[in-house]
């Protein structure tokens, strides 16, 4: 679903712009994990581990939040996934179908991401990766592509890929509050799991306001 097309349709998004090296660090560290993990129209694979795992403790009455590490899940992976996605978005304008994605401005944040992706760094400081399993249909079934979050003050960017929802925040000036929901630098390696149909429904409306529906 992009602000100009929503489609039903199995086509990768796809172009010419990293090297096999490159690619095929992106595989290594993020991409092959996370497509053994996500919804696959029949299994989900990463909300099913979550199901025997106790969690950490409820969010109100719609969330709970869990352990990586309990859990045994290597959010280092998600996380990697996540930042190697946002950066192809603003980096290149993709094409889905003969519509062309809106490249998005990181600022100097996308210079320590990239350094972080090609294995110069550690993970980017200033940067947090929110990670939510999504336990309803809608959800499971759709894929977003990454865009700003233009209700927050702080840079904030989400997208959903098949019942992975993903929140990355860039500030310098980090609140504790949302480095401690980090997945990767949470005392815990916290993940979330809820619904987010709230997140699929506004989104779906949003895009339906400008967007060609050829489902």
């Amino acid at each position: 679903m992009t602000p100009k097309i929503i489609i039903r349709h199995s086509q990768q998004l796809k172009d010419y712009l990293l090297c096999k090296n490159c690619e095929l660090r992106f595989s290594k560290h993020g991409k092959a994990w996370m497509t053994r993990r996500v919804w696959n129209g029949k299994e989900f694979p990463l909300l099913e581990r979550l199901s025997v795992a106790m969690p950490i403790f409820p969010v109100a009455r719609i969330a709970q939040v869990f352990s990586g590490t309990d859990c045994g899940i290597d959010t280092q992976k998600l996380a990697y996934f996540a930042l190697s996605t946002l950066w192809r978005a603003a980096v290149h304008q993709w094409t889905i179908l003969n519509h062309r994605t809106r490249m998005l401005k990181l600022g100097y944040f996308e210079e320590r991401v990239r350094k972080y992706l090609a294995g110069e760094c550690g993970f980017p400081p200033g940067v947090a990766v929110i990670v939510t399993i999504c336990t309803v249909q809608p959800s499971q079934a759709s894929f977003f592509v990454p865009s700003r979050m233009n209700d927050k003050a702080i840079p904030t960017f989400s997208f959903l890929i098949l019942g992975i929802h993903f929140t990355i925040v860039l500030s310098d000036g980090m609140p504790d509050k949302i480095r401690q929901i980090c997945c990767v630098n949470s005392d815990r390696r916290v993940l979330f799991q809820c619904s987010r149909e709230d997140f699929s429904l506004h989104a779906a409306a949003q895009l339906h306001a400008t967007a060609e529906d050829k489902t």
